[in-house]
């Protein structure tokens, strides 16, 4: 069973970071179409990629495709998703807001 080292998880979040980095300045707009080729992406190899989870997790192919398939449902809503500016308060004299903006990368082992 391969194991990934410590080296390989640095490389993987320092890749992260650098598309972190292009991704928080890009606008919803943007981002939007790289989203959604991602999850074309995704679904135009799901043959593949359902057949590598199955060898390296050892899942049922029916599990596997659907696991796939729910890649693909993420990146379409993360496309439709539409974080709203918050208004606190706003008179003549200004405008109160709360914004959600991305703070950084994240590395986990997930099943």
């Amino acid at each position: 069973v391969p194991v990934v080292s410590a080296e390989q998880i640095d490389e993987a979040v320092l890749a992260g970071k650098k598309a972190f980095e292009m991704f928080s300045r890009m606008t919803k707009e943007e981002r939007n179409p790289l989203l959604l080729a991602c999850a074309e992406a995704i679904s135009a190899n799901s043959a593949e990629m359902a057949e590598l989870l199955c060898k390296e997790q050892g899942k049922p192919l029916s599990k596997a495709n659907k696991e796939v398939q729910w890649a693909v449902t993420c990146f379409k809503k993360a496309a439709e998703v539409s974080i709203p500016v918050k208004v606190l308060h706003e008179d003549d004299a200004g405008r109160v807001e709360v914004r959600y903006c991305p703070i950084g990368v994240v590395a986990a082992i997930v099943p």
